[in-house]
């Protein structure tokens, strides 16, 4: 794990963590993958987080966990240069970070914990989008319900132990999976 937040929620007495895998490629969480048992990592982050809440203040629960694809653009200067060209190189670098990749991964549907990853004065990195009548959109969001996530979760847990059994009974066979153009290699 790269990161870890703590999220204070100030209306109530909930914290929320925030797990995200800072990747130097082009990565994204795959529910088909997770639910085939080729996306283990993040829910594993998850699952561990949840063993361990115990350590953690009252009222801690997981919040989000998610890939983060860090993608570092390099800002062409053309060839005229403005008369302040020092601070109009600093806007277009401020305006390339603030839409500098978005986060993918599982978020947690609960109100005050989205209201508090939603803040309307920087563009948030989550993958957070509403309906116009408030309600959270389905499409082009990351946020499900825990029944979804204790299903995400369960599932992880069992494919993880399948797979120690398989290896400590000395099977384990080289089969990458194959995706169309994509496999395990790479």
């Amino acid at each position: 794990i790269d990161r870890f937040d703590k999220v204070h929620i100030t209306t109530t007495p909930k914290n929320f963590l925030s797990i995200v895998d800072y990747k130097s490629g082009n990565r994204s969480f795959d529910y088909r993958k997770a639910f085939a048992g080729l996306e283990l990592q993040l829910m594993t982050y998850w699952s561990a987080m949840l063993a361990n809440l115990d350590q953690l203040p009252a009222d801690t629960t997981m919040g989000s966990v998610a890939f983060w694809s860090l993608k570092n653009e390099v800002l062409k200067v053309g060839q005229q240069l403005e008369p302040a060209p020092y601070e109009d190189l600093l806007r277009q670098a401020d305006e390339k970070r603030q839409t500098q990749g978005t986060y993918s991964g599982v978020i947690l549907h609960d109100d005050d914990f989205l209201q508090q990853m939603v803040n309307e004065a920087v563009k948030s990195p989550y993958k957070i989008k509403f309906n116009k009548n408030g309600s959270v959109a389905k499409k082009g969001s990351d946020v499900t319900g825990p029944e979804v996530i204790d299903t995400l979760v369960a599932f992880n847990e069992a494919k993880i132990q399948e797979i120690a059994a398989k290896i400590l009974a000395g099977q384990f066979e080289l089969a990458p999976y194959r995706d169309n153009q994509s496999t395990g290699l790479q």
